[in-house]
């Protein structure tokens, strides 16, 4: 019953993040629009300033100078696009854990204990995994942190010109307090 559970869980949110037209930008309109398509070496490029941005933030070198756990959970990326990079999406989740286990100075729960984690918590949870609540589930693992990002999409429209603009955020949470510690959003070129 659990893995029809995930399953619809997983169905449902390709179907949402697959569904719809691509709209692509009217000839002569703003150039930081112009969008036919998401590309995806621009995704990588700042997606890897967003981690490096992380990693020499003022949150960063404060949370690894103090002798607290240094454990970090990161949790699936989320595709709130029409386009279809959920590989993609994963493989920068790969990324951010090699990054920060090459780095030394966090420690990132394994991806087994994670995936084990959010199966059970989505069974939890009837099926869905809200990103918002997740403080529990940081605090189930012994995690101090949760980074969570999401691909997004904001459709631009003026006269005679309709187009879509691609952003990505990053954000990492205190389990403690739920609070976010450190976020930033990146509109990605197109």
């Amino acid at each position: 019953m659990s893995r029809a559970i995930i399953g619809a869980f997983f169905l449902v949110w390709a179907a949402i993040g697959c569904a719809g037209p691509m709209q692509t930008a009217h000839p002569g309109g703003p150039a930081e629009v112009t969008t036919p398509g998401l590309d995806r070496k621009d995704l990588r490029t700042v997606f890897d300033g967003q981690v490096q941005t992380m990693m020499t933030s003022y949150f960063f070198k404060r949370a690894v100078a103090d002798d607290q756990r240094r454990n970090i959970l990161i949790l699936p990326m989320l595709n709130e696009t029409s386009e279809p990079l959920e590989p993609q999406l994963h493989a920068l989740l790969s990324k951010l854990e090699v990054a920060l286990e090459r780095d030394g100075r966090m420690d990132v729960v394994s991806p087994a204990n994670r995936e084990r984690l959010i199966s059970e918590w989505i069974e939890d949870a009837e099926g869905y995994l809200d990103p918002a609540q997740v403080v529990p589930l940081g605090q189930k693992v012994g995690a101090r942190f949760i980074a969570s990002g999401r691909l997004f999409q904001k459709t631009v429209t003026t006269p005679g010109f309709e187009g879509r603009r691609y952003f990505f955020y990053l954000q990492v949470l205190d389990v403690a307090t739920g609070e976010i510690r450190w976020s930033a959003e990146r509109p990605i070129a197109g």
